[in-house]
């Protein structure tokens, strides 16, 4: 017979009242411990990896892959990013399944300072027997969660925090009630190394992270060789929809990467166009190097922000009966010209065509749109735009 999950309220109760109780006496060990890991904690500045507040916690704490996380009240399904220590594949499946993933409402409502197993929220069978930890912990040797929440601010209604992730190895010893008390006990320690590293970073540019927001761009910081630091899920999911099929789930964000890379930026604008597998539309794609002087960081880094250009779906009415007028190549076409303030030599190059054929394209569009101009074309086609279910 399956077995009941609590609902949310009954989770936040049942873990308030599991994490209390008295003060421990703690071990000389123990102490000793504690002293080690403030210590390295206090050492790291700006320039200092954000691995090393891992290496930090791991004196106090046993785990084998850890998560930084950025959350908001007002999209609590979609983690605006991450710096983590756990395989890439974790965090594009992650993107995928966290509309389930109950640690996330259940963070909201955590204290600060608190840190929380899993087995403090779902005791028992509970844990495993839910669907999100079915679909994601077995599958890259992980058995269960413990979470510290570590700052939490309310701004405008909304409520934002940073929550720290730690994933207990299969077959290891799960972390104690113990354990997560002296857990407790570096909290401070970790929350000033955070702020003092700045981490994620691209909270600490607001400018640019309240656009990127509202625009819904996906993005990721890419270190030396390649390595993801640190990516949100909106980029995990485009990866998902722009790579190959038949690319390995933990190949996705750095085959995205590799595509970025090989495809050459339009004139000498640091933009790139990536065309969708599945036809669906473009991917903008642009970089921006950010310098360790500049940002006083531990190296070089390069920002990927990705803007979907999606297709006009065209599902109401005569917009759909004014799109089937062009063939696949043709709405192609007329979607950057519509989208972006690319040249036709440019679009040319986007859609790996000869210019003459794109401008054999363009004809061909405004005869079957009955429009004489790209302003006209851009002003039709953002009406159909409004109506349609573009996200």
């Amino acid at each position: 017979m399956a077995i009941k999950i609590p609902s949310l309220d009954e989770i936040i109760h049942g873990t308030l009242l599991r994490t209390r109780g008295p003060i421990p006496t703690w071990t000389r060990n123990e102490l000793a411990a504690v002293g080690v890991a403030r210590r390295e904690l206090q050492m790291l500045n700006a320039a200092s990896p954000a691995k090393a507040i891992f290496d930090a916690i791991r004196h106090v704490f046993p785990f084998a892959g850890g998560l930084v996380e950025a959350i908001n009240s007002a999209s609590s399904t979609e983690p605006l990013h991450a710096v983590y220590h756990v395989p890439d594949s974790f965090l594009l499946s992650r993107a995928q399944h966290v509309a389930i993933d109950l640690a996330i409402p259940f963070a909201l409502h955590l204290p600060v300072g608190i840190a929380a197993r899993g087995a403090d929220a779902l005791p028992g069978r509970l844990f495993m027997e839910h669907q999100y930890s079915q679909i994601m912990y077995p599958h890259y040797g992980f058995s269960n969660v413990s979470g510290i929440v570590i700052t939490k601010s309310a701004r405008g209604g909304e409520v934002e925090l940073d929550v720290i992730w730690l994933f207990t190895e299969t077959n290891a010893r799960l972390p104690t009630w113990r354990d997560a008390r002296l857990l407790e006990l570096v909290h401070r320690d970790i929350q000033q190394t955070i702020c003092r590293l700045r981490i994620p970073l691209l909270p600490h540019e607001p400018i640019r992270y309240q656009i990127m927001r509202e625009q819904r761009v996906g993005y990721m910081l890419v270190g030396p060789g390649g390595a993801i630091r640190e990516a949100n899920r909106r980029a995990a999911l485009l990866a998902h929809h722009y790579t190959p099929m038949d690319t390995p789930l933990k190949m996705r964000l750095t085959e995205l990467l590799a595509r970025v890379h090989a495809t050459p930026p339009c004139s000498d604008r640091p933009v790139r166009y990536l065309h969708g597998s599945n036809g669906a539309g473009f991917l903008e794609v642009g970089t921006h190097k950010l310098t360790k002087e500049t940002h006083a960081i531990d190296e070089d880094l390069v920002l990927v922000e990705m803007r979907e250009i999606p297709l006009p779906e065209g599902s109401f009415g005569g917009s759909r009966m004014l799109l089937e007028k062009l063939t696949p190549r043709q709405r192609e076409v007329a979607l950057l010209l519509s989208k972006s303030d690319l040249s036709y030599k440019e679009i040319a190059n986007a859609l790996e065509l000869k210019e003459g054929t794109a401008r054999k394209h363009v004809e061909h569009i405004y005869r079957a749109l009955r429009v004489q101009s790209r302003s006209e074309l851009i002003i039709l086609l953002n009406g159909i735009d409004r109506r349609s279910t573009l996200s």
